[in-house]
């Protein structure tokens, strides 16, 4: 069995490291309430950090009723059992906190499926991360009802790049990773156009 020594419950719930399809994930269930969920307090070194770093936020996650039947998630709804989660990166510090919603899920096409829905976002560094106390990432939001299962989850610094500033920019990965519409209940997919 895996472990999960760096992960603590954000409210009331219970999780563990399970096995799924070979490779290990982290299982959220019996939550107290739709805003509980599991974080992780990042190690964060001040010297390395400049105002206005950007970071990629990654991961991947599947959802099952309280019958164990895994569903598909509705990006349009941030109410009820349907509803996807999301990953925040949240922020103390003696300029005020910074409670930033970071990674939504995101449209995979239907060719590039595999069971697991996605979380995909940009965090941008401001004044408040560069005075910090403490920094965590936070993945939460789902319904309390709903066992969510996370996997992959990463968050990486973007190098400084002028040539081309725009992240999947041609949808090559077969998801919009780090693209939202404007209005949660826009509807909007993947398709190949063969091109």
């Amino acid at each position: 069995q895996g472990r999960s020594q760096f992960w603590d419950l954000q409210g009331q719930g219970k999780f563990n490291v399970i096995d799924v399809g070979g490779t290990k994930a982290i299982e959220v269930k019996e939550k107290g309430h739709d805003g509980h969920g599991i974080r992780q307090t990042l190690y964060v070194n001040p010297e390395c950090l400049r105002e206005n770093d950007r970071f990629r936020v990654l991961a991947k996650f599947r959802l099952r009723n309280s019958q164990g039947i895994e569903f598909e998630c509705d990006r349009t709804s941030n109410l009820g059992a349907a509803k996807c989660g999301e990953v925040r990166i949240v922020t103390a510090s003696p300029l005020g906190g910074r409670y930033e919603l970071v990674s939504y899920p995101v449209v995979i096409a239907d060719a590039e499926k595999t069971g697991w829905g996605k979380y995909a976002g940009i965090y941008t560094l401001t004044e408040t991360e560069m005075n910090f106390t403490e920094i965590y990432l936070r993945l939460t939001g789902t319904d309390k009802d709903t066992t969510v299962i996370y996997d992959e989850i990463s968050m990486e610094p973007l190098p400084r790049n002028c040539d081309d500033m725009v992240l999947n920019n041609s949808f090559e990965f077969g998801d919009t990773s780090f693209w939202k519409p404007s209005d949660q209940e826009i509807m909007y997919d993947v398709v190949d156009e063969g091109g």
